[in-house]
């Protein structure tokens, strides 16, 4: 049995090699003479296969005849008819993911001052609006003070003005310079006091260590995210893009987590996209032409405690349900329209 195992891999190696060879001259038509080779090294087992199969026929041909006209034979067909029609299979494809949020904001400064508190850490939660770090800009509200002194000022003496009716316009002009002048302080001024743009949880860690240091206008400094609702991104190549389409159902399966989570395609990339050698497995392409590939985007919308950010995990988007005899003439269907077109 050893002996006879290893005599077919040694046929079956020297027909892939045949395989190979011919690949590198043309692809497209390289699975004929692969299979040539493998017909004329496997000739001698194909014949005698067949001599077998002629002799178990001539001995059961009678009883095959009257078991092919008996109620079970034909309950038997249909129900093989019935398995091979049934749309019971569903065409899928898988890829790899890193768990990311779906929203996140980086938080800046507006407005050059220095860092004077913050009120938050990392994993604190917070609302939209709610108030995250504090500035000082020591010029900018000394311009503001000055500023709104001016303005109350300048009020009184257009009131005065307009009791004894001269230089009116003057003081006019003057009150409504220092009016505009104040209230764009106002807005610097209120852009002193860093809040957040949603509701998320902070990801930013050591953010108090940077209280005392001076930020310029548009420096980074936390970010928020979030994690009700997580994406994940997977490489589909172009082989498989037709069995994924926008709204598709997926499920997700986490490392370490024994539970999947229902997602749907929320996305497709309408051009290919650089692959991810951590996400792909590029030996698979070793000496290859590699295919483009897409990224399909998914939506966790019910992420509970147990997913975080950047956790690794397999996604499978599902395309129609088809049946095994659909499976087999849409498999000849691609095949035979790839070499003959």
């Amino acid at each position: 049995l050893l002996s006879g195992a290893y005599s077919y891999m040694v046929l079956y190696i020297v027909a892939r090699f045949a395989g190979n060879v011919s690949r590198n001259f043309s692809p497209e038509w390289a699975f004929i003479p692969e299979y040539g080779v493998a017909l004329l090294v496997f000739k001698s087992r194909i014949r005698l296969l067949v001599n077998f199969m002629k002799l178990v026929y001539l001995d059961k041909k009678d009883r095959v005849r009257v078991w092919l006209g008996s109620h079970r034979a034909l309950l038997t067909a249909a129900a093989v008819l019935t398995l091979l029609l049934l749309p019971v299979w569903h065409q899928s494809t898988s890829g790899s993911f890193v768990l990311e949020p779906a929203r996140r904001a980086v938080v800046r400064s507006v407005v050059p001052g220095l860092l004077e508190d913050v009120f938050v850490k990392e994993g604190t939660v917070v609302e939209a609006g709610q108030p995250l770090a504090k500035l000082r800009n020591v010029p900018l509200q000394s311009d503001l003070a000055e500023t709104q002194a001016q303005f109350v000022v300048a009020a009184d003496r257009m009131t005065l003005a307009a009791m004894h009716y001269e230089n009116y316009g003057t003081a006019l002009q003057e009150r409504q310079r220092l009016a505009a002048q104040s209230e764009q302080l106002q807005q610097k001024a209120a852009n002193l006091e860093i809040t957040s743009p949603i509701s998320g949880v902070v990801l930013s860690p050591r953010v108090r260590d940077r209280v005392g240091a001076y930020l310029i206008e548009g420096t980074e400094l936390l970010e928020v995210a979030d994690l009700s609702t997580l994406r994940a991104r997977i490489y589909v190549s172009e082989y498989d893009m037709h069995k994924v389409r926008a709204g598709a159902p997926a499920k997700l399966q986490v490392e370490g987590v024994q539970r999947t989570w229902q997602s749907r395609a929320a996305a497709i990339t309408p051009v290919s996209q650089a692959s991810d050698a951590t996400l792909i497995d590029q030996t698979k392409f070793k000496g290859l032409h590699p295919p483009q590939f897409y990224l399909v985007e998914l939506l966790v919308s019910d992420a509970d405690t147990r997913l975080r950010p950047g956790m690794t995990g397999v996604a499978r988007v599902y395309g129609k349900r088809t049946s095994l005899a659909g499976l087999g003439l849409e498999t000849l269907r691609i095949v035979l329209g790839r070499k003959i077109w």
